[in-house]
């Protein structure tokens, strides 16, 4: 055993006691072995890999959701969510009980969702864009009571027309 192997070790022994004290980690989950804690934080690291890059999509299909929010037209993007999640949940259990493609598999799902949530999303704003969202505003005519505004001049004011 090498110093790095030992160091490794080492660490990882204090990191498994250290989530035992704290109840972070079960022990029935770990076992209390090296070897279990070493294989969770490998599975998290393939989470990182695969789906980590991922997440701008998510981040863009989040940013269009607010913004139609902002339109004040969310049926859309909130639809396009759920599709992500429903479809992310059929290609999780496809992958993981069919092709028997375990945790990678289930995270491929998750970013294969994230990617059609930002693809939905976007296409669900162009929609909005291009058809009437908001009614156009027309200014209204202005005032010219000078009894009212003592001759100051006001900026014209604003209203929906249908």
């Amino acid at each position: 055993m090498d110093f790095d192997s030992r160091s490794s070790k080492v660490k990882t022994d204090a990191l498994t006691r250290r989530c035992h004290s704290k109840n972070y980690v079960p022990p029935q989950i770990s076992g209390g072995e090296r070897g279990n804690v070493v294989q969770i934080i490998r599975v998290g690291s393939w989470y990182l890999q695969i789906v980590g890059p991922i997440y701008g999509f998510y981040g863009l299909g989040m940013a269009l959701y607010f913004a139609t929010q902002g339109v004040g037209s969310v049926a859309l993007t909130v639809t396009a969510n759920a599709v992500r999640l429903v479809a992310s949940a059929a290609f999780a259990l496809t992958a993981v009980y069919v092709s028997d493609l375990g945790a990678i598999g289930f995270f491929v799902s998750v970013a294969i969702g994230f990617v059609m949530y930002a693809a939905l999303t976007v296409c669900a704003v162009v929609r909005l864009k291009s058809g009437p969202v908001a009614p156009k505003l027309e200014p209204l005519a202005r005032r010219e009571s000078k009894e009212e505004f003592s001759g100051a001049s006001t900026p014209p004011i604003y209203s929906a027309s249908s």
